[in-house]
């Protein structure tokens, strides 16, 4: 379902993209996987953290 963990660099490329620290609970879980697919109808894509941002950006 997820994919292989983020690196630190990834994490801290994404927080001064975004100009604001990660949540320690985003950061643990981008440590761990580098998003999530969407597996039915109550769980769905988590970004990898490359392709997170604000949303205006992203809209």
């Amino acid at each position: 379902m997820g994919y292989s963990p983020a690196s630190e660099s990834q994490i801290l490329a994404a927080e001064q993209r975004i100009g604001k620290s990660l949540p320690p609970s985003l950061r643990t879980f981008y440590s761990v996987t580098n998003g999530w697919r969407t597996t039915g109808l109550c769980i769905y894509d988590i970004l990898p953290v490359e392709e997170i941002d604000w949303l205006q950006v992203c809209d």
